[in-house]
């Protein structure tokens, strides 16, 4: 939109004309908080609907998981809210709570919601090696999931936890063995 300006904040302090972070390393001990800002006029009760892609290995991939998620063009958000709406539907709906609170119904919706966000499965996403093939990554370590999260996304979602094993196997190919703490760190 004209008139409207990107602004690049990284350890809370504003890049002034920056557009662009680049990591060649990431670790627990020098990750920063980081992140965009848009500024610029709007009317009353008008709508701004923004579009990014987003990617860990450049530019030209998160145009590319853009294109994939949205389609092209403006006025996707309504197909894209649609869609993942379905998805968590068919997720969350895999467990039936019978309970007479609706605030228990919640927290049990919830943290089913955050079991499966994470892992973060990026399939071509390494920013390690070029080589496509599935990726994991997760501020979690193995030993804090593999004897609950685990089992319960093999429950409830099989296919997403063979893809993690393929990710987990693709890790230890690339990097000879197997990843046991902050999936980002080197």
């Amino acid at each position: 939109a004209q008139h409207w300006r990107q602004m690049l904040w990284y350890d809370r302090r504003l890049m002034p004309g920056g557009t662009r972070l680049d990591f060649d390393r990431i670790r627990p001990t020098t990750l920063r908080p980081f992140g965009l800002m848009w500024a610029g006029p709007t009317e009353p009760g008008q709508v701004v609907e923004l579009r990014f892609g987003f990617s860990l290995r450049g530019v030209e991939q998160a145009a590319r998981t853009l294109e994939h998620e949205c389609g092209p063009g403006p006025s996707s958000f309504e197909r894209r809210r649609a869609t993942t709406q379905a998805v968590w539907r068919e997720h969350l709906g895999k467990v039936q709570v019978d309970t007479p609170s609706s605030d228990r119904a919640t927290v049990l919706g919830t943290a089913l919601y955050h079991s499966l966000i994470k892992p973060c499965l990026a399939v071509d996403e390494s920013p390690f090696w070029p080589t496509p093939g599935p990726f994991a990554f997760d501020l979690s370590t193995m030993w804090d999931i593999y004897r609950t999260h685990l089992p319960l996304m093999t429950t409830l979602a099989p296919d997403r936890a063979v893809e993690l094993a393929n990710a987990l196997l693709h890790i230890a190919e690339e990097e000879g063995n197997l990843p046991i703490g902050y999936r980002m760190a080197r």
